[in-house]
């Protein structure tokens, strides 16, 4: 991030660390998404739990353990946090930040437990960054923001303001024109 933050501002981007509140979003999101297996696997687990993925299980038990006033209070948390990504937006054009908690990881793990020493909350929490930018109801495009050594892409994230997908597209063009993305993509598959 600090090495496209740097390509920014040399090229006269006003450039500040800051971000809109989300620090309940995760929760939140987890809640509402619980909610969500509980129309759509739920009713599937009598009759085929035995080839169903166990996170696809756990989701969905994990959703019918909750109460109706958590998934209210999430709804309720998600309209707050809607309104305070607006307040954000009203002040900055973009905001642009890492797509995952770490660089990508070999093909053959199911998914990261944990990336420099620092434990992932469950088999998702590699990806809050993502759907936390979900609960904000804003439009969202991810492009390569550099490459690992082994030249693997790191994601950005780039956010636009509410109903601002014009202008989101023009800055993530922008930013593929400035870092030089067109020249390294598309990548071969393994």
């Amino acid at each position: 991030m600090d090495a496209v933050a740097g390509r920014l501002a040399a090229d006269g981007v006003e450039v500040e660390h800051t971000h809109p509140d989300l620090n309940d979003a995760g929760k939140n999101f987890l809640t509402l998404r619980g909610a969500v297996y509980i129309a759509r696997v739920a009713p599937l687990l009598k009759q085929y739990r035995d080839v169903l993925k166990a996170e696809v299980v756990e989701n969905a038990e994990f959703g019918l353990g909750l109460k109706l006033t958590d998934v209210v209070a999430a709804e309720i948390a998600q309209g707050e946090i809607i309104r305070r990504a607006a307040a954000f937006f009203e002040q900055y054009d973009a905001l642009i930040c890492p797509a995952t908690l770490c660089p990508p990881f070999d093909v053959d793990w199911r998914y990261p437990a944990s990336w420099d020493g620092v434990a992932f909350d469950g088999y998702m929490g590699w990806l809050v960054l993502t759907y936390a930018l979900t609960m904000t109801a804003c439009p969202v495009l991810a492009i390569p923001g550099g490459f690992t050594r082994d030249g693997l892409p790191v994601g950005l994230q780039v956010v636009g303001k509410p109903r601002g997908e014009a202008a989101l597209f023009a800055h993530a063009a922008y930013l593929e024109q400035l870092l030089g993305l067109a020249r390294l993509t598309p990548l071969d598959p393994r």
